[in-house]
């Protein structure tokens, strides 16, 4: 989340996924959802949320490029 932030500030250059939330209308007013995962394991956590949000919008998020 720091990441997507900075990046939003223009103090971060290495999630530029995120660049095409800080387009949306009305993003500064959007609400945000954190996971706490595994320390040094997040992988497999963001696979299944991946997997499970292209399941119930059939599409993948906005933000995210590469899929699963």
């Amino acid at each position: 989340m720091r990441l997507l932030t900075r990046f939003g500030v223009g103090k971060a250059n290495n999630h530029t996924g995120g660049e095409w939330l800080w387009q949306v209308q009305g993003i500064n007013n959007a609400n945000v959802w954190m996971w706490c995962c595994p320390r040094g394991r997040p992988e497999p956590l963001e696979r299944e949320l991946l997997k499970q949000f292209k399941k119930e919008h059939k599409d993948w998020p906005l933000a995210n490029r590469k899929g699963c």
